[in-house]
């Protein structure tokens, strides 16, 4: 995979790995210090860009690069940030896509997903398709636990880092961001909805629905706790990717069968109705150290231009064309990849890690990859068609630029730990179902004077 990419351009990849953890400062601190890679990918936040393009610490993009690269191009617009990446009219760097050469919508929306024991809801009672009421699944969680389905005497229900946003968004999906309703903007914990989701979420920790440590876990603990068998349901990341992990975890653990008993599923509202909204489609950019030779910088250009077509995400994706899959007759990727000696192509070309962070986010991809067994790609699609046919029937939440990239010094200096307050108001048992509503209003108020500009800003922006 990596001569099938560099060879044709002369180039040889010195790869050079960060871990997640370090890897917002690290860059950072690079890009300040100037002792930056030639070509680096790094999270992109719209006020640290501009720093960085204002002292000069990033190459730009060549003049016209549009008609010279035009998959770049397409990448730029696909992106939803072509026109905050330009700086007085000149680009410095290139976004990576989530949705993008497979995309099944015009539109990416927020990916999080139940996963539930679907033997244990049977047991119980409950037969679900691809979506689920939150009333439905409370009811699920607390049987589980009453019926100590988990067998240890201490079984869990939901067990997630996300379980604030889990409920949280069926009441009010902008509860922790600045929304525009009929026409202004507010900062969304002032809402009624966002007190009512509160309340839900105390009443179910309170009934036992709710891991008990919940605001103690990290983004895999609470679907390894659940991957073991510990508890009801878990609510993560919904993607083929992420799925497979927790069957790969759940199978270690010694179930059999784990596709059949680990599924995920859609939390609607009492209607059926999926509520959330649209979410950046870019995840990473790539940038470039400003004394970059020309020759050189010119021909990594001409490698990620072609890292952005259909055809190099195949190869990213699954491997070589005729070596580790094909097309069928009827237009479908049939894998020859023998998933008892690779769990995935990254363990086959070991440069697939580097590959898969270059031009396109994965996420895509999952939906169509034969490398995945087919009742995960069914079980995956069931819950994103649920998902989209909602929102194409009763709308979504559409991303706002304007909330997005606002630069004022107001949103630069904007900080609410929303989460924590609401955990502790969950939590607090001398906090009564009643309290809820002057305690939120306590940290409304006492918050007012850093979330009150921002509003302000949009405001003034919007008229």
């Amino acid at each position: 995979m990596y001569h099938f990419f560099c060879d044709p351009y002369n180039i040889d990849i010195e790869m050079i790995g960060i871990p997640w953890s370090a890897f917002g400062d690290t860059n950072s601190v690079m890009i300040m210090g100037q002792t930056m890679y030639d070509w680096m990918m790094i999270t992109w936040d719209y006020n640290t860009y501009l720093s960085y393009v204002q002292q000069g610490l990033l190459k730009e993009m060549p003049e016209n690069f549009e008609e010279k690269y035009p998959n770049i191009a397409h990448a730029f617009q696909a992106s939803g940030i072509a026109d905050y990446l330009y700086v007085d009219g000149v680009a410095y760097g290139t976004p990576m896509p989530i949705f993008f050469n497979f995309a099944p919508k015009s539109y990416y929306l927020n990916m999080m997903a139940a996963y539930y024991r679907v033997d244990w809801a049977e047991e119980l009672g409950f037969h679900w398709g691809a979506g689920v009421s939150l009333t439905e699944f409370e009811a699920y969680l607390k049987a589980c636990v009453e019926h100590d389905m988990a067998g240890n005497g201490q079984t869990l229900g939901l067990t997630s880092s996300n379980t604030i946003g889990s409920f949280m968004n069926i009441f009010n999906d902008s509860y922790s961001t600045f929304v525009n309703v009929d026409g202004t903007y507010v900062w969304g914990p002032t809402l009624d909805s966002t007190v009512e989701g509160i309340k839900e979420i105390k009443k179910a920790y309170s009934e036992g629905m709710i891991d008990p440590d919940f605001f103690t876990l990290d983004s895999f603990a609470g679907q390894n706790k659940f991957a073991a068998g510990l508890s009801a349901a878990t609510h993560q990341t919904g993607t083929c990717a992420n799925y497979s992990l927790i069957l790969d975890a759940a199978t270690a653990a010694g179930m059999e069968n784990a596709v059949e008993k680990i599924k995920p599923i859609m939390l609607t509202d009492d209607q059926g109705v999926w509520h959330g909204g649209e979410v950046k489609n870019f995840w990473c950019i790539n940038v470039f150290n400003p004394d970059i030779d020309d020759e050189k910088y010119e021909r990594i250009l001409d490698l990620l231009d072609y890292l952005y077509t259909k055809e190099a995400e195949e190869v990213v994706n699954m491997g070589i064309k005729g070596v580790d899959w094909d097309i069928e007759e009827d237009g479908h990727y049939v894998s020859y990849l023998d998933p008892a000696v690779y769990a995935n192509i990254r363990q086959k070309y070991a440069s697939g890690w580097f590959w898969r962070d270059t031009s396109i986010c994965l996420d895509e991809f999952d939906l169509v990859n034969p490398t995945y067994p087919q009742a995960v790609l069914d079980n995956v699609n069931a819950v994103y068609d649920y998902r989209y046919n909602s929102a194409e029937e009763h709308g979504y939440t559409k991303l706002d630029n304007n909330v997005q990239f606002l630069a004022t010094e107001a949103k630069k200096n904007y900080s609410v730990d929303i989460g924590t307050e609401i955990t502790r108001i969950v939590c607090d048992d001398k906090i009564s179902m009643d309290d809820v509503q002057a305690e939120w209003q306590k940290f409304i108020d006492a918050n007012k004077a850093i979330w009150q500009p921002v509003v302000d800003d949009l405001n003034n922006l919007a008229h």
